[in-house]
């Protein structure tokens, strides 16, 4: 990935996300009138939107500080803690945002970045009965490691797993057009720069179209 990429990317969309997560956090009710419940002159219900405590993330080792924007921003948004876990082979990314969230004044112990192998850290925080919340991103074979752990403690999560992101072309698609659009997501997928997990996976046409289309998935 080039120097320009990354800058406009990685840090440009990074920063951007968490300049949206602080407005969000400056103009948070905290207290809201519950809609199911009117206020009378007897009653007055209301829904109280408290912090949950401990959070934790786990991130892939691509889009790593976009990834993390995601969730470490709405948690200290709310007024939470945050534990983040990257991924062992690319660390440096959120080690270096740690501490320039510690140069920016935040109080020790409010974002914490750890280290080290899933199988063992990761599993930890899954785990453990001081985390209230996790968000994981990666696999669905590691995301139901994920949720089984979390289960025993009945911990919130949330899963951002692997898929597929089909392209479907119909008999009456217009061809002049949508082999280009096809052609530029497919390269998106074979990018060698960055493995990605949203585009989508391959292509299928009905038998008799055009064979420039792809029709085969992409690999």
């Amino acid at each position: 990935m080039t120097v320009r990429t990354a800058g406009a990317f990685h840090i440009g969309l990074g920063i951007a996300n968490l300049r949206v997560f602080a407005a969000m956090a400056r103009g948070f009710e905290t207290e809201i009138e519950n809609p199911l419940a009117p206020e009378t002159e007897d009653s007055r219900s209301v829904i109280r939107r408290e912090p949950i405590g401990v959070c934790a993330g786990i991130v892939p080792f691509n889009f790593p500080l976009v990834l993390a924007g995601w969730k470490l921003g709405p948690a200290l948004a709310a007024g939470n803690t945050f534990v983040l876990k990257c991924d062992e082979n690319t660390p440096l990314t959120l080690l270096e945002l740690a501490k320039s969230a510690e140069e920016a004044g935040l109080p020790k112990g409010v974002l914490n970045v750890i280290t080290g192998p899933g199988e063992t850290v990761g599993d930890r925080l899954a785990s453990h009965p001081d985390v209230r919340k996790i968000g994981f991103t990666g696999s669905t074979e590691v995301g139901k490691l994920v949720q089984r752990n979390a289960a025993d403690n009945l911990k919130k999560i949330t899963l951002e797993l692997g898929g597929k992101g089909p392209n479907i072309i119909l008999d009456d698609a217009d061809t002049g057009s949508g082999h280009r659009r096809i052609d530029l997501r497919l390269l998106d997928v074979l990018r060698p720069s960055v493995r990605v997990r949203h585009p989508p996976s391959g292509a299928q046409q009905p038998q008799g179209r055009d064979s420039r289309a792809p029709d085969h998935p992409a690999r």
